[in-house]
C-alpha cells in the first residue's frame, strides 16, 4: 500500500466518524480524489469501478453543485482511460 492509499484511507476513516464536513473534505471530494489517484497510478480498472459506483449517501446530496460536475468529469476521464487501455491492448494483440 502506497502513501496515497494510506492518506485516502485515513481521510475516509475520519469521514466515517464525523458528520461535520467541509467544502473540501467530504465523501464526494474523497471519492473524486480516489478516482484521480487510481488513474494517476495506472489502476484504471479500479478507477472505473469506483466511478461506476456513485455515492448515494445523504452526505453526497448536500455537497456544493460544482462537486457534482467535477465528479462527472473525473468519472468520464476514468471511462476514457479504460477505453484507451483497451484500445492499446487490442492494437498490440493483447486481450
Amino acid at each position: 500500500m502506497g502513501m496515497f492509499d494510506t492518506a485516502i484511507g485515513e481521510a475516509s476513516r475520519l469521514l466515517e466518524v464525523t458528520d461535520q464536513f467541509t467544502m473540501l473534505l467530504n465523501p464526494f471530494s474523497i471519492r473524486e480524489i480516489r478516482i484521480r489517484e487510481l488513474l494517476a497510478t495506472g489502476r484504471v480498472g479500479r478507477a472505473v469501478a469506483e466511478a461506476e459506483r456513485p455515492d448515494r449517501s445523504a452526505a453526497a446530496l448536500v455537497v456544493a453543485p460544482q462537486w457534482r460536475v467535477i465528479d462527472r468529469v473525473t468519472s468520464g476521464a476514468a471511462m476514457l482511460a479504460a477505453g484507451a487501455a483497451t484500445l492499446t491492448r487490442l492494437r498490440h494483440g493483447l486481450s
